[in-house]
């Protein structure tokens, strides 16, 4: 897979995988999941005491929540210090040895779960791109439907680091009739950029699934807006 442009020394190529999105941080007291600082006694807001990232027990969902129906929920906060999975089983961020990155976007930072063949992924990329999904959908894991992104993702250029790693997702703006945004980007990428210039909401939900909208910075005002 190409990681730059042809001739692109490698040193530059490295400095935009590791500055500065790859390091970036999340506003305080939100979400690194949904992007939401919304929170209550049903919903609570949890801080992993090994890496920082602040979840939504629902978000996050796994020994987060105890089941207390057949389909209902209640957080579950843990007594004393919580660490997330991937603090758990690689260790704290000072112990890594090797910096563990998305297999869908170059952000190192964030909220990770195993997929399926055992790798990483952010649950804000799995749940954003359409043709992923979790397994179990009360533990937000493992991470499914990685062989099914079509393979041209794997080879866009997004828009906000530059690079080739990961996969991207298309702006669904439509530009002129029958035409379609060119803007690529990494959902991770869009996610952690500083004033969320992008557009990354719910806009449908049933019974089997949650549609995202995905528009870039050039056309997120539209949604805002709505149809004219």
């Amino acid at each position: 897979e190409a990681w730059g442009e042809e001739g692109e020394p490698i040193q530059d190529i490295v400095k935009r995988c590791t500055e500065p999105w790859t390091e970036a941080k999340f506003p305080e007291g939100r979400c690194e999941i949904c992007g939401l600082s919304d929170a209550d006694e049903d919903d609570e807001l949890v801080l992993c005491s090994g890496c920082d990232v602040c979840v939504h027990t629902s978000c996050y969902g796994g020994e987060l929540l105890r089941q207390i129906g057949p389909k209902d929920y209640a957080p579950n906060i843990p007594e004393g210090d919580w660490f997330c999975q991937l603090c758990v089983e690689v260790g704290v961020p000072s112990e890594r040895e090797v910096p563990v990155t998305c297999v869908l976007c170059p952000v190192r930072h964030g909220v990770f779960k195993k997929t399926v063949d055992g790798r990483w992924a952010h649950l804000c990329c799995a749940r954003v791109l359409p043709e992923t999904e979790m397994v179990d959908v009360f533990l937000q894991e493992p991470i499914a439907g990685l062989c099914d992104v079509p393979h041209k993702r794997w080879g866009q250029k997004c828009m906000v680091c530059g690079t080739y790693a990961g996969a991207c997702v298309e702006c669904e703006a439509q530009v002129a009739p029958r035409k379609q945004c060119l803007n690529t980007f990494h959902v991770g990428c869009a996610f952690y950029t500083i004033g969320d210039p992008f557009h990354m909401k719910v806009k449908e939900t049933n019974s089997d699934s949650v549609v995202w909208s995905r528009l870039c910075c050039d056309h997120a005002g539209e949604a805002d807006r709505g149809p004219e």
